[in-house]
């Protein structure tokens, strides 16, 4: 049995939702670590492998806000529904 305090990262801690959720989680007694690429408790960059594993560091609870992700794609008229996309062409998810 583990008799250290729970203890939370909030991925995204330092946004609206996971700083709001950081302080309540902080106020019930829980340890709490804010994690993101700039301005937290601990730096996490979903591109950088390299800092995952000192963020997961020492919690037991995880609180995902995941990224944002910008699609740029051109509208397609609908004629070229049925032909092939060019290679590296993003398309947003259905």
């Amino acid at each position: 049995m583990n008799n250290q305090a729970p203890a939370a990262l909030i991925l995204g801690g330092t946004g609206r939702t996971g700083s709001l959720l950081a302080a309540d989680l902080t106020r019930a007694g829980i340890v709490t670590r804010t994690a993101s690429r700039h301005g937290a408790d601990v730096r996490f960059d979903w591109d950088d492998r390299a800092t995952h594993a000192n963020a997961l560091s020492g919690v037991d609870r995880l609180y995902l806000v995941p990224p944002s992700c910008a699609w740029n794609t051109p509208p397609r008229s609908p004629t070229s529904w049925t032909s092939p996309r060019p290679r590296g062409y993003a398309t947003s998810p259905s």
